[in-house]
């Protein structure tokens, strides 16, 4: 991320000042922790500024954005891949990832595409059972030979 598209507050100085700045040219939180030589614990600690924190989040937020960009893009578009004949490279195509697609279909819409995960309700309905899953139970209405009985696993 170009560091200037995030204005740092002037109230910041010193040791945080110059990680959010590593922090906003890098987007990576370790090589950022280890140039101004702290620690990860040291980054939560409860000394930390309420500026420090809010300028941190907000950081992480951006990158969070572009990173969804990049993820909806490569999902959609694709990625450029090269196209070999012989050995040789003969051309480009686009390839988008369906799995990626999924992923963020479940993510975004998960009442409609994250059927059957945990922590959510599904039926099935056979004209001999019904069975009712809501995360790890399990409840079969199936009738046995003998007796309705319900199964709860």
């Amino acid at each position: 991320m170009d560091n200037t598209s995030i204005a740092l507050s002037s109230e910041l100085s010193g040791a945080e000042a110059e990680f959010l700045k590593l922090y906003c040219e890098s987007g990576d939180v370790n090589t950022s922790l280890k140039s101004v030589g702290w620690g990860k614990k040291s980054l939560y600690s409860q000394s930390r500024s309420p500026v420090f924190l809010a300028e941190f989040r907000r950081i992480k937020d951006q990158y969070m954005y572009l990173l969804e960009d990049e993820a909806f893009r490569r999902a959609y578009k694709g990625v450029k891949e090269a196209v070999y004949h012989g050995g040789k490279v003969v051309g480009y195509q686009r390839k988008p990832s369906d799995r990626l697609l999924m992923f963020l279909l479940k993510a975004h819409n998960p009442d409609k595409y994250d059927v059957g995960s945990k922590g959510k309700v599904g039926v099935k309905l056979t004209r001999q059972s019904m069975k009712l899953q809501a995360g790890p139970l399990s409840i079969d209405f199936s009738p046995n030979d003998k007796d309705d009985v319900i199964d709860v696993k």
